[in-house]
């Protein structure tokens, strides 16, 4: 199927889910795509491509799930689905990155001189 105004090919809801899938697991692993990337065989831009829209391709499929440790299908049956089958192993302690805590007992540098 191809996009009547741009000429490329149209995205289809399945390449989208796999996409949010691995945007996903992404946050769920704290990898980033440059990690994604070495996992997979690939490089950092190439990994950016293909999330930003170019598509992942059959084999890709098979290296993310492979490097997710699951079946191909359950990347393509949606972002639940797929956060559910990540083994516990590879989930981060703190999901999307780690929190600051500022003592409430710390003066503010706003009044210092």
């Amino acid at each position: 199927m191809v996009n009547a105004s741009s000429g490329r090919a149209a995205t289809t809801s399945t390449e989208r889910g796999l996409r949010d899938a691995v945007a996903a697991l992404l946050r769920a692993t704290g990898e980033t795509q440059a990690d994604l990337a070495k996992g997979i065989g690939r490089d950092r831009t190439q990994v950016t491509r293909k999330q930003g829209g170019a598509g992942w391709s059959i084999r890709d499929l098979h290296y993310l799930a492979a490097h997710y440790e699951m079946g191909p299908a359950d990347l393509l049956r949606g972002v639940d689905h797929a956060l559910a089958c990540l083994p516990e192993r590879r989930r981060a302690e703190t999901v999307g990155g780690t929190q600051t805590t500022i003592p409430a007992d710390q003066p503010s540098a706003k009044g210092k001189r």
